[in-house]
């Protein structure tokens, strides 16, 4: 089905991404492990970015900012 070969394109690519040591930044409505398009590998290397309704800069573990706001 398109589903399918669309999940297995995606995975692919992020694959490619991730083994050359790119940055991948992923936006959804829901958390990662809630996602089934997503294997647990990669659910496992996502952290989730929540948005407080105010302009926000924070500093993951690994060293990466994220600023979250309004665009």
């Amino acid at each position: 089905s398109d589903k399918k070969q669309t999940q297995q394109c995606f995975l692919q690519t992020f694959n490619d991404l991730y083994n050359n040591n790119r940055q991948i930044i992923i936006t959804a409505d829901r958390p990662p492990k809630d996602m089934a398009l997503l294997s647990k590998r990669i659910a496992e290397e996502t952290v989730e970015a929540k948005w407080d309704g105010k302009d926000t800069n924070f500093r993951l573990s690994d060293g990466l900012v994220f600023s979250l706001g309004r665009f």
